[in-house]
């Protein structure tokens, strides 16, 4: 999943870019079908998902991890350019 990640926004401008906005926030892949394994279930008063503690955020986690990455990315071309 990783490598699937970061292609699609290595090679996507326009989500590379809205990836980078998000600055250092931290990224959570909201649902409301209660999978606590690749987000978090927000469904409200989840009876099934009310301890949250166990939820992974798997997708949410590589997306910070490719944020970084293209950070790096951006940085080594400026520092490529002056």
């Amino acid at each position: 999943m990783l490598e699937i990640i970061r292609q699609k926004f290595f090679n996507y401008q326009a989500l590379y870019d809205s990836l980078i906005s998000t600055n250092d926030v931290y990224l959570i892949e909201g649902n409301f079908w209660h999978d606590n394994y690749w987000g978090i279930c927000i469904k409200k008063d989840c009876d099934k998902c009310k301890d949250v503690t166990l939820a992974k955020n798997m997708l949410g986690n590589i997306l910070m991890i490719v944020r970084e990455e293209c950070k790096l990315k951006m940085s080594n071309k400026m520092k490529i350019i002056i």
